[in-house]
């Protein structure tokens, strides 16, 4: 799980950002998903949390050239529904490329 989101350290960094900046409610939720062994919903929930991270403290832009378009070029989801609407697609539980495609959606959104 670290290197999906940039390393330990970075991890450590989302999890303390998390401790104060999440409701228990969440907390509880992301805890309960953590801890349940099924791995795309513990990986679409880290994706999920490191989105929420990223918008509220921004990232450095990882850029070669002056064409920013391809890094939003995948979408993204405008609310939950949208996204539990793809979870919810059976290519989801089949085909790990249109999992990939859901969590390059996810992590440009701001929805969590």
């Amino acid at each position: 799980m670290f290197g999906r989101v940039g390393g330990k350290e970075t991890y450590t960094t989302m999890m303390e950002w998390a401790s104060t900046n999440l409701n228990a409610g969440e907390v509880d939720a992301y805890n309960t998903t953590m801890n349940s062994g099924n791995t795309d919903q513990i990986q679409m929930s880290v994706h999920g949390l490191k989105a929420r991270y990223t918008a509220a403290n921004g990232s450095d832009p990882k850029l070669i050239s002056g064409d920013t378009t391809a890094a939003n070029a995948g979408g993204r989801f405008d609310s939950v529904a949208q996204l539990t609407e793809a979870m919810r697609d059976p290519r989801y539980a089949k085909d790990s490329a249109f999992r990939q495609s859901v969590q390059n959606k996810l992590s440009n959104s701001s929805i969590l």
